[in-house]
């Protein structure tokens, strides 16, 4: 999906969007769960057409889980 907002401000990666499901997507990036990982990564990969999942027991970065409301 393009964004008229990022092609008008000449964004180089897409705007993203982060919400609660209980879905998983098969394709979807995640981290392991007990191995660290960086959830920056992971949204800046959603910014370039990825979906990314984020979960409690897979997020151990404690800023990511901070930020994503873990």
């Amino acid at each position: 999906m393009d964004s008229k907002i990022a092609k008008a401000i000449k964004l180089k990666n897409q705007p993203i969007a982060v919400y609660r499901t209980d879905i998983k997507e098969d394709n979807a990036l995640q981290f392991k769960e007990g191995v660290w990982g960086c959830v920056i990564a992971m949204l800046n990969a959603a910014s370039k057409g990825k979906t990314a999942i984020f979960s409690q027991e897979t997020t151990a970065c404690m800023g990511g889980r901070a930020g994503l409301g873990f």
